[in-house]
């Protein structure tokens, strides 16, 4: 067959063979069907990976913003326990 012309030579039969065609298309599609399953696989890895460590974050914010809002009520309470003290001291002293 030529090259410099898009038609095949004169007398230029081609060999037909569905069988291996078929098996390379077969052989084909599982390498693809494999290559496929093995990119999602790691997609969903990422993704869990991902939201493992947003959650762990945003629990750890969590616990903080907690931890601060326990704090500001332990210094209420301080606070309130010395102006009831106080009160009571002068109370005492008159």
């Amino acid at each position: 067959m030529s090259r410099c012309f898009p038609f095949p030579p004169l007398g230029y039969e081609r060999e037909h063979r569905p069988e291996d065609l078929d098996a390379w298309k077969e052989e084909n599609h599982k390498e693809k069907k494999q290559k496929k399953e093995k990119k999602d696989k790691e997609r969903r890895e990422g993704k869990e990976k991902r939201g493992k460590e947003r959650s762990d974050k945003k629990h750890g914010e969590k616990k903080d913003q907690n931890e601060k809002h326990k704090d500001k009520k332990e210094k209420h309470r301080v606070k309130k326990k010395e102006k009831n003290w106080e009160k009571d001291r002068e109370e005492q002293h008159l």
